[in-house]
């Protein structure tokens, strides 16, 4: 009901030069927990699935748009970008938070030591990396965008992603050794690593699995490709849960279902001839993930956190957005990138959702301590990015003439 709700509030957002997105999300949070309680936390809670479902699409969709044709002439700016983004944020970030984790602003910090503050630094700084593949393919979909900048803007968001796990796996280690007490786990990072090849290896296997369905015309047996992504989130969950039985917490394995959905997504478009009719299938199905999953998003949003911790997560996401500005206009310029897109490429890398919030919800599990106030911290700064970012990305795509 909320979602049809949403469904009809959302055409208005875009006469105000807000994304359809915005729409649904500010739906959710006026009928979520914080507002009029139609969707309460417990049913937030319940309805985790249609994350599943949206992100197995999102995601798919994702690796859809990344067209080797298309990306050939962008690979050197899209490394060299990606990596400028990461690098930078990273360092800035760390400094910035560690700097502040003795203040007022971060007081639920300020009694632990000092090496265990800027441990905590880290983990945020690499968190502030990640990016919204969700908003990102939703405005790419809603815009009809296609172009240069489109490409880019998917191709850094995707790579981010890597950035992240890698980083995320490196700062948890030194945050355990710091505020636990534990030995620095480098045999960690080396179990990522080997969890990314394994899922990039299933990405693979799913993305023939993808060419198979689409050589039946009929659109009910394209349709299947949408519950195959949904069974790879819910296996991957299972297998998280599974394991977690039976190994130390800091031998933890983790597959990653966007990873694997993003590679079968580019396998099917790139090494087969149904690029065009998986792309159609891709488009048919959007209205019906994006209205009840921002909606949903909307509702997650937790807003007396945010107005708690306002002041902070201000900082911290405009420092996000300068690195980023920084980054993509320094590297864009030395790898000879049209100087409009140096300019407006870091509006569409502001917005942050699930993933972040994923992380975060990770870190609050593994440190009981200030885990929980970490996690409502980040929370606060993805609502900033995720109000902001659609705004700013619709307006940068505009400005592109890529919208169709």
């Amino acid at each position: 009901i909320v979602s049809l709700a949403a469904k009809l509030v959302g055409p208005f957002f875009p006469r105000i030069g807000f994304p359809l997105i915005t729409g649904y999300i500010v739906t959710g949070m006026v009928a979520g927990p914080y507002a009029l309680e139609i969707v309460k936390q417990a049913d937030v809670n319940d309805l985790s699935y249609i994350n599943m479902v949206a992100l197995a699409y999102i995601t798919t969709s994702a690796g859809a748009e990344l067209h080797i044709p298309e990306l050939k002439p962008l690979i050197k700016a899209l490394l060299a970008q990606t990596t400028a983004i990461a690098i930078i944020t990273f360092a800035l970030e760390t400094v910035v938070v560690g700097l502040l984790s003795s203040t007022s602003l971060l007081s639920w910090i300020n009694p632990f030591p000092s090496q265990c503050r800027w441990a905590v630094a880290t983990i945020m700084a690499s968190i502030c990396i990640a990016r919204s593949p969700a908003t990102a393919i939703a405005l790419v979909k809603e815009m009809r965008c296609k172009g240069k900048m489109t490409s880019t803007m998917l191709g850094i968001t995707v790579l981010s992603d890597l950035f992240v796990l890698i980083s995320i796996s490196i700062t948890t280690s030194f945050g355990m050794s710091s505020c636990k007490g534990l030995p620095f786990q480098g045999a960690s990072l080396g179990i990522v690593i080997a969890m990314i090849i394994v899922s990039i290896l299933i990405g693979v296997v799913i993305g023939f699995v993808f060419m198979g369905l689409m050589m039946f015309s009929r659109f009910e047996m394209n349709a299947l490709i949408f519950p195959l992504g949904f069974l790879v989130f819910l296996g991957s969950s299972v297998f998280t849960t599974e394991v977690s039985k039976r190994v130390p917490e800091d031998k933890q394995m983790h597959l990653e279902p966007l990873l694997m959905c993003i590679v079968g997504g580019f396998i099917c478009v790139n090494f087969s001839s149904f690029h065009h009719r998986f792309c159609d299938a891709l488009q048919v199905a959007a209205p019906y993930i994006f209205v009840p999953f921002f909606t949903l998003v909307g509702a997650s949003l937790d807003l007396k956190t945010f107005a708690a911790s306002i002041g902070f997560a201000l900082i911290v996401a405009l420092v996000r957005a300068i690195c980023i500005f920084t980054a993509t206009s320094s590297t864009g310029w030395l790898v000879g990138q049209e100087k409009a897109t140096n300019l407006t490429i870091w509006m569409t890398l502001i917005s942050q959702a699930g993933f972040s919030l994923g992380l975060a919800s990770e870190i609050a599990h593994k440190f009981e301590d200030w885990g929980r106030k970490f996690q409502a911290v980040i929370i606060s700064i993805v609502v900033i990015n995720q109000m902001t970012g659609p705004v700013l990305c619709k307006l940068a795509l505009r400005w592109s003439g890529e919208a169709g």
